[in-house]
C-alpha cells in the first residue's frame, strides 16, 4: 500500500485482482483464459504452450508480489527468440558469418 492507503499499480495482487472499473480505459477484463484469441493464429499447440508459459509468469508475479520479474523474464525470452530468428534469417539470405561468432574452421 502507498501512503494514502491505496494499493499501487505495481502491486501484483492488486493489479491481477482489480475490477473492470479500476482499469485504465475501462475495457473488459482479460486474463490468461480470455487471451487465447490473441495467439490462436499460431495454432492449437502453440496456443497451449503460450498459455502454460503465461501461467508460469503469473506464478512468478504472485510469488514476488510484483510484475517486474515476470516482465524481465518475458523480455529475455523475447530477446533470445529474436536473436535466433535474426541469425536464421541472416544465414538464409546468405549474410555470411556473424561478427564475433565462433566458427568451426576444420
Amino acid at each position: 500500500m502507498n501512503r494514502s492507503g491505496e494499493n499501487s499499480p505495481g502491486n501484483a495482487r492488486h493489479t491481477l485482482s482489480r475490477s473492470d472499473s479500476d482499469r485504465a480505459g475501462g475495457g473488459p477484463r482479460r486474463g490468461p483464459a480470455f487471451d487465447v484469441g490473441g495467439h490462436a493464429y499460431q495454432g492449437p499447440r502453440s496456443t497451449l504452450e503460450i498459455g502454460f508459459v503465461g501461467s508460469l509468469l503469473t506464478l512468478v508475479a504472485l510469488i514476488f508480489g510484483s510484475l517486474i520479474p515476470a516482465m524481465v523474464i518475458h523480455a529475455l525470452v523475447d530477446l533470445g527468440q529474436g536473436l535466433i530468428a535474426w541469425i536464421a534469417l541472416r544465414k538464409a539470405q546468405g549474410g555470411g558469418e556473424i561478427a564475433g561468432a565462433v566458427t568451426d574452421s576444420g
